[in-house]
């Protein structure tokens, strides 16, 4: 009695060489492998991405918590502002940062569209073709 794996025989280019010899099963484990491993890839790479995010976010937040105690602590020796009312004070430190932010997020904002932009923009040999001329 022939074995019924046999009826099917790979050619090279067969992309499971593994079919002929055990039959579909074979190829489907090996698709159903490369899935998962496919899967483990994304989903290891998602996980980096997602603790380096975390990681930034947290250093980032102890920079402003460090500079929030330095300008709170210069605020007061300035004289320059003659601000005496600890509440005045406080008002024109919110504001003061409030203003660098505002400036540093639209500046950061203007680099990434100019980024984005070179990344969309079309080589010079894609450029469309000559117009055709007309024989006469």
């Amino acid at each position: 009695m022939a074995d019924p794996t046999d009826e099917y025989v790979s050619s090279p280019s067969d992309p499971h060489p593994l079919r002929s010899r055990f039959g579909e099963s074979a190829a489907w484990a090996q698709d159903v492998a490369a899935q998962q491993a496919q899967y483990i890839l994304v989903a290891t790479t998602n996980f980096l991405t997602t603790m380096t995010t975390l990681l930034i976010s947290a250093m980032g937040l102890a920079t402003a918590l460090a500079w929030n105690k330095a300008i709170s602590d210069w605020l007061p020796t300035v004289k320059i502002f003659k601000l005496h009312d600890p509440l005045v004070r406080e008002f024109a430190y919110a504001v003061g940062i409030t203003l660098i932010a505002v400036l540093t997020i639209s500046l950061l904002t203007v680099v990434n569209r100019r980024i984005k932009k070179e990344k969309q923009a079309p080589t010079v040999a894609s450029a469309s073709p000559a117009a055709p001329t007309k024989d006469t």
